[in-house]
């Protein structure tokens, strides 16, 4: 069992000490716990978002020391879940780059980024949501740098299967397996929500079951994030929730994943590159 889905109390919307959801999960029996918290960012201040930027070395050093400590009871990893927007794209390879985090995952939760209060953005428009969505997961699947996108179903939160949806969810399920992306089915609405009526459908936000049928179809890296904003996330009863869905929709979901195998790849396509324009 790997969980690379976890945040920390410095986001401003979970709680907990990082050593109990290390003690949480050893305790439920996971053989590596990811850490990968809202990602601090320069110059932007979001308190119930993300942590400071400021907190950013405290975070890595917290979790490594974890690291460290628990090596002979767990395999631990050190990230965070990003938005996508190209002006932190230098940003974001450099934490890669420079070993400062282990991974990266994509989390499209805004329809773009130009600072911290269009965070989470509805735009009355389906179509120019699903476009702007589809943008830029698109773009962060190009740049190299995830090896996996979050809840990749999260626009179906406030908006009907409608062609446009249907046909997202086959572009970004295509272009993900294209770039060796992992999808993950997040358990955060089954442990946080109740189901409740959206466009007539009586559900939770997500997982949405007509999107993880046209991933099981294109044969899609499925992962499992448990999306934990306490440690009790870790071992809550409602994950069987998430095991009946795997189960009634017959999905292929894989545990541990090789984060950095396409980065690797990704550097040595840009050193070519470089080579080749001089």
């Amino acid at each position: 069992m790997y969980n690379y889905h976890t945040h920390t109390k410095r986001c401003g919307h979970a709680s907990g000490k990082d050593e109990d959801y290390v003690l949480a999960a050893i305790k439920e029996g996971y053989d590596g716990l990811g850490f990968s918290d809202h990602v601090m960012l320069p110059n932007i201040i979001s308190d119930s978002v993300r942590g400071r930027y400021e907190q950013k070395n405290e975070y890595l050093n917290s979790i490594k020391s974890l690291k460290d400590k628990y090596q002979n009871q767990i395999e631990i990893y050190v990230g965070f879940e990003c938005e996508w927007d190209k002006k932190f794209e230098k940003y974001y390879r450099s934490l890669l780059d420079g070993n400062e985090v282990d991974y990266l995952i994509f989390g499209n939760h805004s329809c773009y980024f130009k600072n911290h209060s269009e965070y989470g953005l509805k735009i009355s428009s389906t179509t120019v949501y699903l476009k702007r969505y589809l943008k830029k997961t698109l773009e962060a699947f190009k740049s190299g740098l995830f090896k996996i996108m979050a809840h990749p179903d999260i626009y179906m939160s406030s908006v009907p299967w409608n062609k446009g949806a249907k046909k997202l969810a086959y572009t970004i399920c295509k272009e993900a397996k294209k770039y060796n992306i992992a999808l993950e089915l997040n358990c955060g609405c089954f442990i946080n929500d109740k189901k409740t009526n959206i466009f007539n459908e009586v559900r939770y936000r997500y997982p949405y079951p007509e999107f993880w049928k046209i991933a099981k179809e294109i044969g899609n890296t499925i992962i499992v994030g448990i999306d934990a904003h306490a440690p009790s996330a870790l071992y809550s009863e409602k994950k069987k929730l998430m095991d009946d869905f795997i189960k009634e929709y017959k999905l292929k979901v894989s545990d541990k994943i090789d984060l950095r195998k396409e980065l690797i790849h990704a550097k040595r396509k840009r050193k070519c590159h470089d080579l080749s324009n001089r």
